[in-house]
């Protein structure tokens, strides 16, 4: 086994079950929204749901909760957040 470099390997991710729920609705994506906006969250969100939905439902899905959140005054950060 030998050392590696001093380089850094990204191996996180954030998974949210309940992806289409209203908990993730209500109060998850307002909160990555706020993260995103302030550039202090650069990890992969893998979404888990059994509940079908497209990715153009989701998107719309994620602008429609942050939206009704009363809190959007970034909108390329809602436009990153729903990639």
């Amino acid at each position: 086994m030998t050392d590696a470099p001093d380089e850094k390997l990204a191996s996180d991710a954030l998974v949210v079950f309940g992806m289409t729920g209203d908990l993730v609705y209500k109060k998850v994506f307002p909160a990555l929204y706020q993260m995103v906006k302030r550039d202090g969250f650069d990890v992969p969100v893998v979404g888990v749901a059994s509940t079908p939905m497209t990715k153009a439902q989701l998107r719309k899905r994620i602008t429609d909760s942050v939206k009704s959140s009363g809190k959007v005054d970034d909108q390329p950060a809602l436009v990153t957040m729903s990639k």
